[in-house]
């Protein structure tokens, strides 16, 4: 998913702190208790984030437009042949 940042031309910094927010997380249980070993969470999806939806809408934009590039290019192979 980074890649597409930098293919949208977003900020180094910006990019690094995104890549800090969502790599190597950490959680833990916390019951009335004790509180478990912090454990890693493999799964990126962060409850009430508010940056997921605008990364989200960043990568179907880039799926998107990939696709419909690839379709204008099959599109015009077929003509030049045809």
């Amino acid at each position: 998913m980074y890649f597409i940042f930098a293919a949208y031309k977003i900020l180094c910094a910006v990019i690094n702190a995104i890549c800090c927010v969502y790599t190597n997380l950490k959680s833990f249980v916390s019951t009335q208790d004790e509180d478990t070993e912090a454990f890693a969470v493999n799964t990126v999806v962060l409850q009430s984030d508010t940056l997921t939806p605008l990364l989200l809408i960043i990568v179907f934009d880039y799926v998107l437009r990939q696709s419909m590039s690839q379709a204008r290019l099959k599109k015009e192979e077929n003509w030049a042949w045809g």
